[in-house]
């Protein structure tokens, strides 16, 4: 999971509804914990500008 920080508008909507607490946020920007993210989609669906970007996990 990647978050695109030209679009992000910092609006805390991925944060808030993460069931695995894998998105922090800074008084600049979103960051994704890709070890605790599992890609399940939920931060991406909610994003109300397209900012996130839903990576294949290396297997």
């Amino acid at each position: 999971m990647k978050i695109d920080k030209e679009l992000c508008g910092i609006c805390q909507a991925c944060a808030s509804v993460c069931p695995r607490n894998a998105v922090d946020i800074t008084e600049h920007e979103a960051i994704v914990d890709n070890q605790t993210c599992n890609n399940c989609g939920v931060c991406f669906r909610v994003c109300p500008v397209g900012a996130i970007i839903i990576e294949e996990k290396a297997s």
